[in-house]
């Protein structure tokens, strides 16, 4: 086996792309979302041929140190755990040469997918195996954090498989879609010159829950990052934009990375017949899977509720997880990096 630091970024989309685990994180297009990052694409080959691979985000803090992030990292086929060790150590000791005082990673393979009839079992969800397989290479397991904030990638997401979702979701959610419709909410999917009216729509969602989201400049430098693989949708009344969402599609999975809407006009229902057209674009283009999102464990808020209103699947993630390459250090130093994103 052979470690490699300079995986191409051609090379990083491709084998995301067509991994099970594969991520719109773990992609070229998210370097260019996170410039104000430098990053390196490393890998492991067996034979020549490349088996696996991880982006690693990393800035720069004081003193010469520096810190680093492999979001929804290691791609690779997690069963064969002999590479995916190998993996482990490698980017951990490559980390520690460059100086980075610790490496965060929160991989993407799924626990458990569990109804959300039965969200109750989710907090059960563990896998101590596997915690200790990673602790083996010096990764220290942050726990199964409920919080939608204690990790920065959430733990625990809302999906909907697409192969036969109008047989899945709920009759009477497809009925609010319908009468949402029948009141005049028309939906149209935009050109990225628009992202003004998803922005306008995040400012609303903003003064509501008294949060501060993106800026323009983020939106703009997302939609040139994924260009044709962004989708921008708009619910209107009478021609007046009063909803949207954003959807990005990669590897065979459409996330619903940001929406809102205007206060006044909540009673058209309209976010019902936004990510239903949502999710039938996405299925119409061979997306298998719909991905509505992170959720607090508690399952039981407002936005939780109405995401669950189209019976999706509860995923429930291992983690995250701290190398800490300069134990004492790093250790101490692991608080700050959440104030790092």
């Amino acid at each position: 086996m052979e470690f490699i630091t300079n995986v191409s970024l051609e090379q990083l989309d491709t084998f995301s792309q067509n991994s099970e685990i594969g991520s719109i994180y773990q992609s070229s297009m998210w370097t260019k979302c996170k410039s104000n990052w430098d990053y390196v694409v490393c890998g492991v080959k067996v034979n020549g041929q490349l088996m696996a691979v991880s982006l690693i985000l990393i800035r720069d803090i004081k003193f010469g140190f520096k810190f680093a992030y492999s979001p929804r990292g290691v791609i690779c086929d997690v069963k064969n755990t002999e590479i995916l060790g190998f993996m482990l150590e490698k980017m951990r000791l490559y980390c520690r040469s460059k100086k980075v005082l610790l490496l965060k990673i929160d991989p993407n393979t799924k626990l458990k997918s569990i109804d959300f009839d039965d969200k109750e079992l989710v907090k059960d969800v563990s896998d101590d195996e596997s915690v200790k397989f990673y602790k083996q290479y010096k990764y220290h397991h942050n726990g199964y954090n409920l919080g939608i904030k204690d990790t920065i990638q959430p733990r625990i997401q809302l999906s909907l498989p697409l192969n036969d979702y109008d047989n899945i979701i709920p009759k009477k959610t497809l009925k609010k879609v319908r009468a949402s419709f029948n009141k005049g909410v028309i939906i149209n999917e935009v050109s990225h010159d628009e992202i003004d009216i998803l922005i306008d729509m995040l400012h609303s969602t903003e003064n509501r829950h008294q949060i501060k989201l993106r800026n323009k400049q983020y939106f703009d430098e997302m939609l040139t990052a994924f260009g044709d693989l962004a989708h921008i949708y708009v619910g209107y009344l009478d021609d007046l934009p009063i909803s949207a969402v954003l959807v990005v599609e990669f590897s065979n999975c459409a996330e619903l990375l940001y929406s809102g809407y205007l206060d006044e006009y909540k009673h058209t229902n309209s976010t019902y017949p936004l990510r239903y057209t949502a999710i039938q674009k996405a299925s119409e283009r061979g997306c298998s899977e719909f991905n509505f999102g992170g959720v607090a464990g508690t399952l039981d808020d407002g936005l939780t509720m109405f995401k669950s209103a189209f019976k999706p699947l509860i995923d429930v993630r291992i983690g995250e997880f701290n190398a800490y390459t300069y134990p004492l250090l790093s250790f101490i130093s692991s608080y700050a990096f959440r104030k790092i994103r």
